[in-house]
């Protein structure tokens, strides 16, 4: 494999230099990170390998119950539950709701566009959404009465759509699953095994908020590294092949069309070629 290398010959190539090279040994697998692998010598057999672990199994689950991610006090009556400040306008949601394609849709939605603003009377959330995105809008309205029977308002901005509810149950609730500010966003882990169906009804939401494609290639963009590995995760249980590319974005960026400020480590979730076909259907 070339004198004077430090290239030591993995056994059982065709090659005959690599086969009586007394430098062969065995290799044993290990963890290291992408940027610790160096490849060295000049031997053209030898290669590296990366592994990533991929999730098998699915556990798919029925249904939530919302007080097990709740931290403060609620009233609980004939299976709905209530904050205990004794406001008259306060909401009644239901304890238990169904973890189904309608309650991931809006999931991804809140992992893309969603937001918590803790105030005194509450907290409201809010999905932002670009002028042209009233359908996607409409669709987050929906889906908030659906699942917990709450009525959200859509306000114009000057340059934004705004879906807004106020309440501290499904607020500490998303906060709970998704996490709240960009950069903290996530996936919980119990959505990692759920059936791919109900995987796929999340990340096209998510697309639709922080994403974009073309005919041959679609990326989506966060700053939450937990995000973007999460993602790239259950891209390959779908059995798409993603790669990350992770930069360093200063003043006036955008992911999407909202212009983020200060320094950001930015994170791209790239699919392309026949994995983006596959995705795009």
């Amino acid at each position: 494999c070339g004198s004077g290398t430090d290239t030591v010959c993995q056994p059982g190539k065709a090659n005959p230099r690599c086969l009586n090279c007394k430098r062969k040994r065995q290799y044993t697998a290990e963890f290291s990170k992408a940027k610790d692998i160096r490849v060295s010598g000049r031997c053209k057999w030898k290669r590296t390998c990366i592994l990533i672990p991929q999730l098998r199994g699915v556990e798919d689950m029925e249904s939530i119950n919302i007080h097990d991610y709740l931290t403060r006090p609620t009233i609980s009556l004939n299976g709905k539950l209530m904050s205990n400040n004794f406001s008259p306008t306060r909401h009644k949601i239901p304890d238990q709701i169904k973890l189904d394609n309608n309650f991931m849709r809006l999931a991804g939605y809140f992992l893309a566009e969603g937001g918590i603003n803790h105030q005194i009377r509450g907290e409201l959330i809010a999905f932002s959404f670009g002028k042209t995105e009233q359908q996607y809008a409409n669709e987050v309205v929906s889906l908030i009465k659906v699942i917990f029977g709450l009525d959200a308002k859509i306000r114009e901005k000057d340059t934004a759509l705004s879906v807004e509810i106020s309440s501290m149950i499904l607020g500490e609730l998303l906060e709970s699953l998704f996490g709240n500010g960009a950069s903290n966003k996530k996936i919980p882990m119990i959505f990692l095994r759920l059936p791919i169906a109900k995987q796929i009804a999340m990340i096209e939401t998510y697309i639709r908020g922080d994403g974009w494609h073309s005919d041959s290639e679609i990326s989506m963009t966060t700053v939450s590294r937990s995000l973007a590995y999460s993602i790239r995760q259950i891209l390959f249980r779908i059995g798409i092949i993603a790669a990350i590319r992770q930069r360093e974005q200063v003043n006036g960026g955008y992911i999407g069309e909202r212009k983020i400020s200060g320094k950001h480590t930015v994170f791209n979730i790239d699919v392309s070629g026949h994995s983006a076909k596959i995705l795009g259907k």
